[in-house]
């Protein structure tokens, strides 16, 4: 991804732990994202770890912003 998306404007490709997401964007100057997407396989992780993410999520997004989860399935 950050081969692919070089060079554009206000994207950022980051590796970490969602959990620490609000951390991970202090450290950058962010308060809050516009966007997050996320190629996590969500629904194979345990029920309180899905908790913690949409938290982390809801946490830094911004009032207008979106959340688009990509999981792909066997």
């Amino acid at each position: 991804l950050r081969d692919r998306f070089a060079g554009r404007p206000n994207l950022d490709v980051i590796e970490g732990d969602v959990r620490d997401l609000a951390a991970i964007l202090g450290d950058r100057g962010i308060a809050r994202a516009d966007h997050v997407l996320s190629g996590l396989p969500v629904p194979s992780f345990p029920a309180d770890l899905r908790r913690d993410l949409f938290r982390a999520v809801r946490d830094v997004l911004a009032p207008d912003g979106t959340y688009n989860q990509i999981t792909e399935i066997p």
